[in-house]
């Protein structure tokens, strides 16, 4: 696999199963970032080093950035895969329902068997 194309690209088609994963690992990541996050946080209350907090802002904007872009590929694809445009992850911004949407279209609807507008499907 192309990890480059699979976490940067926005063009192509993924699964349910590369989408789960993605959501699985990105939470395992955020739960240890905000775990250092925390640790340095209390470090800094306590008086140890200011530079301890730049370096935990940076931890966690450096992870916020990555992602952001990783998650939107992720899921732009995962669009195309149900045969929508990538512009659907815009329904995430509708309070309560895009949740639901989002939800349902990228975690549970079956791909289009076979190609569609947006190329083959992966694997």
């Amino acid at each position: 696999m192309n990890w480059g194309w699979l976490l940067f690209s926005l063009e192509g088609r993924v699964g349910r199963t590369e989408w789960w994963s993605f959501v699985v690992v990105e939470a395992i990541l955020g739960l240890m970032v905000a775990g250092i996050g925390a640790g340095m946080a209390v470090a800094v209350r306590g008086g140890d080093t200011p530079a301890l907090g730049m370096v935990a802002f940076l931890l966690f904007a450096s992870y916020a950035a990555v992602v952001i872009w990783t998650g939107l590929a992720i899921s732009v694809k995962r669009w195309h895969d149900v045969d929508k445009s990538g512009w659907w992850i815009l329904a995430g911004v509708i309070p309560f329902a895009g949740v639901l949407i989002v939800l349902y279209f990228n975690g549970f609807a079956e791909g289009t068997r076979g190609s569609n507008r947006f190329g083959e499907p992966l694997g």
